[in-house]
């Protein structure tokens, strides 16, 4: 009798593990999913021809001031922002598919804030 409640107790307990973890998962696959739209909406932004090509017609009536110092450091300031945001994640807490979609958006944000100093 002893031994069938402390497996039944062992069981609760690995299954509310599972559950916990299961859920923190997926916050951070939401938090990582959010993170990789506000990128998609920021390349949008700063390239509205590209925008307009793929469809997006919020951007038709923009064009993009490439040369002023001020757009250039708004860049800077942004790619910094997203590679902070990036360095918080590992490759245990997303799924292999994010994380390597992290790690070329990581790139991407590299040599874009490389080619701007």
């Amino acid at each position: 009798m002893k031994v069938s409640v402390l497996i039944l107790i062992t069981l609760s307990f690995f299954i509310f593990s599972n559950c916990t973890n299961k859920s923190d998962r997926q916050q951070v696959t939401t938090s990582v999913d959010s993170l990789f739209d506000a990128y998609y909406d920021f390349k949008l932004r700063i390239n509205p021809i590209e925008a307009t090509k793929a469809g997006e017609n919020q951007y038709n009536d923009k064009v993009a001031n490439y040369i002023s110092d001020a757009y250039q450091q708004d860049l800077i300031l942004r790619y910094t922002g997203f590679l902070e945001a990036i360095s918080k994640y590992d490759s245990s807490s997303i799924d292999s598919s994010r994380w390597m979609s992290l790690r070329v958006m990581k790139w991407d944000c590299e040599i874009k804030k490389e080619g701007l100093t």
